[in-house]
């Protein structure tokens, strides 16, 4: 028997790519989000070691106006940076959505043709072990007619 040849395999190859082409996209998405995240940690973070510098320096060396002053604008900032890529996420999230949507379809639609293609296998398998067992037959049916 002929070796299984599926007829859409080209298109399933071509489901293949569109969802790798789709993971890429929501990859980007992705990245850009978490940038942003890190932006928001690094600045809370520097945030909160000023503040502990701050309450140690006024133990210690008492209070000094102007560097008090600089640091809470420095603060202020970062605070500032802070809010604005939170708010560059919020814009982010409908496109990760939307990446996220049509991923889930392409895998949907790439999973339907492999579950096709599946299906064709079984088949031929069915096919080829019919007609392995109709020759076994036809070769048992020939040794009989030998034997007699």
């Amino acid at each position: 028997m002929k070796k299984f040849s599926f007829p859409l395999e080209a298109y399933l190859q071509l489901k293949k790519m569109r969802e790798l082409q789709q993971m890429t996209e929501l990859a980007k998405v992705n990245q850009r989000i978490s940038s942003f995240r890190q932006e928001i940690d690094k600045n809370m973070s520097e945030s909160t070691k000023l503040l502990r510098e701050d309450s140690m320096a006024m133990k210690t060396r008492g209070i000094n106006l102007g560097d008090i002053l600089t640091r809470r604008r420095y603060m202020q900032n970062l605070r500032i940076r802070a809010n604005v890529a939170d708010r560059e996420i919020e814009k982010l999230k409908p496109e990760l959505q939307k990446q996220t949507e049509i991923l889930r379809k392409a895998s949907t639609e790439k999973r339907a043709v492999e579950i096709l293609k599946e299906n064709a296998l079984k088949s031929y398998h069915s096919e080829v072990l019919k007609q392995e067992r109709l020759e076994l037959d036809e070769q048992n049916m020939m040794r009989v007619a030998k034997n007699v």
